[in-house]
């Protein structure tokens, strides 16, 4: 179950709140999400916590910045929060990674008119587990639609496929056809 929710503050100031909460119990085929990266907490990589079952949100408060917007594009700024867990369910990898939070900022840059956005985010984790110390710069982008966002994100798409999948179901047949 997916909510995302946009309240428009003033003609400069908007907040965005996004929540999640994703599982997958007693699955026949592999099973797994990920808790970090760009779709959950950003200040974590995408891999950090792999599992089964995951509870996730997101406050952001976005600002346009017209005095730094040329005619050809939108400049905002953008302060955000995030936070989440992830528990190991029947994910072959999965773990319980406790309870996470990241902050950040961000700078966002929009053809005037248009819906794709470049992005620029400065991360900080606020739990210290793992390897995920420090703060992170991530760039994100979308360019003639080549890196245009899914309705849902590649793990739980690739988990919605039924089982006469064309493509799974080819492999299967002629494992050494090269295809």
């Amino acid at each position: 179950v997916r909510a995302d929710g946009y309240w428009t503050q003033s003609n400069w100031a908007s907040l965005y709140v996004r929540g999640r909460v994703s599982g997958g119990w007693n699955t026949d085929r592999p099973f797994q999400l990920r808790l970090g990266g760009r779709e959950s907490i950003r200040a974590y990589s995408e891999d950090a916590f792999p599992g089964g079952r995951l509870l996730f949100g997101s406050v952001e408060q976005r600002f346009t910045v017209e005095a730094l917007s040329p005619s050809f594009a939108d400049v905002g700024l953008a302060a955000f929060a995030d936070a989440g867990r992830m528990w190991a369910g029947d994910a072959p990898f999965g773990r319980d990674s406790g309870w996470q939070a990241g902050v950040g900022a961000g700078l966002r840059i929009s053809p005037a008119g248009g819906r794709r956005v470049f992005r620029a985010d400065v991360m900080l984790p606020l739990t210290d587990l793992r390897d995920e110390r420090g703060v992170a710069l991530r760039l994100y982008g979308e360019i003639f639609g080549v890196l245009e966002r899914r309705r849902w994100p590649d793990q739980v798409e690739r988990s919605r496929w039924y089982g006469n999948h064309p493509d799974l179901s080819r492999r299967i047949a002629d494992p050494l056809a090269g295809n």
